[in-house]
């Protein structure tokens, strides 16, 4: 076995694609294609399935994808103590955010702080950023979870209140807040089942008996905004992500029981780096300035 046959495979299960894989690599697509070739046939398995253009990983692979996301992340530990990126004087730090509003303090402050560091951002959701920070595609993240998983390492910097979200002449629109029975059969437009907004929405609607009344259901919180300034309903959003928008309003809902956090979170296996250590370090100075941000004691 070699180390180009594994890297190989693993920016193939990464990015999904010979092309990605190879500039990934900086080496030409049929290198990438020769190095799997090879790896699979001194061992006689199969890796990647192919179908058409479509790649997937076979059971085997997903096996060897796991021990090689480990092997690669010790590696680029290793190489990080040789390199003496322990003083941050060069690198890259890779990061991922559900939201660009919790986002942009911390890029700024860090980009001051580290400016020789290169840094990009990924934006997704939460799930998507929990499985790139399991694949070790990003070094860290900032996304709001109500349960954390246990195979990532995680720091609480704000706790997120569920509001609602009403046109400016909607009668709710000057109260200061409601009450969570109050949205009883209302229309609501929310966001699709893996929204984390959606999740405490609907879980503090069942701990009352109730059922949201799901009127449209849209992918994006821009789509969402658009639909309640379009009257076409109300909507739900977790306090802290809103732009102040001159159509809307933002109304606190005063007992939901469940809460969302925002979280700086990397893999377990990961928490030890330096460049990492940093990041969590600055999120928890910036934190209290965030809007509308409760800093969890």
């Amino acid at each position: 076995m070699k180390i180009t046959q594994l890297k190989a495979f693993h920016a193939l299960a990464v990015t999904g694609g010979f092309t990605r894989a190879a500039e990934l690599l900086h080496v030409t697509q049929p290198a990438v294609t020769t190095q799997l070739k090879s790896l699979e046939h001194d061992y006689g398995v199969e890796l990647i399935k192919r179908n058409g253009h479509e790649l997937s990983l076979s059971d085997i692979g997903e096996h060897l994808f796991g021990i090689t996301t480990h092997l690669f992340g010790l590696l680029e530990a290793a190489q990080e103590v040789l390199d003496n990126a322990s003083e941050l004087r060069g690198g890259q730090l890779r990061i991922a955010a559900d939201s660009p509003f919790f986002i942009m303090d911390l890029l700024a402050n860090y980009k001051t702080l580290y400016p020789q560091m290169a840094v990009t951002v990924e934006m997704g959701s939460a799930s998507q950023c929990q499985e790139w920070l399991r694949n070790n595609t990003v070094d860290v993240a900032v996304l709001t979870v109500v349960d954390l998983p246990v195979d990532l390492h995680a720091e609480p910097f704000s706790r997120l209140e569920l509001m609602l979200l009403v046109r400016k002449d909607h009668a709710w629109a000057d109260s200061a807040s409601i009450r969570l029975r109050k949205l009883k059969d209302v229309s609501m437009i929310l966001r699709e089942p893996t929204s984390i907004t959606r999740d405490i929405f609907v879980r503090s609607m069942s701990a009352v008996d109730m059922t949201p009344n799901v009127a449209l259901e849209l992918h994006s919180q821009v789509a969402v905004r658009e639909a309640v300034a379009a009257g076409l309903g109300l909507a739900v959003e977790l306090d802290g992500g809103f732009a102040n928008d001159p159509r809307l309003r933002l109304i606190r809902i005063r007992d939901c029981s469940i809460s969302g956090k925002e979280y700086v979170a990397c893999h377990r296996n990961r928490a030890t780096l330096r460049k990492i250590i940093s990041f969590f370090e600055l999120a928890k100075v910036v934190a209290p300035t965030l809007p509308r941000a409760e800093r969890l004691k």
